[in-house]
């Protein structure tokens, strides 16, 4: 499981993001950030609010 902190409410992730996922190869990835709801940013990468980080866990 990856997590990445953005205090945008459109976040951009960098080179380095993606390059740490092909390393690293987690089965889940959430993006914590300023939204209202969650959704899919690109596969097996959500963008979640800081209110559901609780549920990101239920997927364990």
């Amino acid at each position: 499981m990856a997590f990445e902190i953005k205090l945008s409410s459109a976040p951009g992730l960098s080179k380095g993001f993606w390059s740490a996922l092909s390393d690293l190869k987690p089965d889940n990835t959430f993006v914590i950030a300023p939204v209202t709801s969650a959704y899919p940013l690109a596969p097996g990468v959500e963008v979640v609010p800081a209110t559901e980080l609780a549920n990101c866990f239920t997927t364990l």
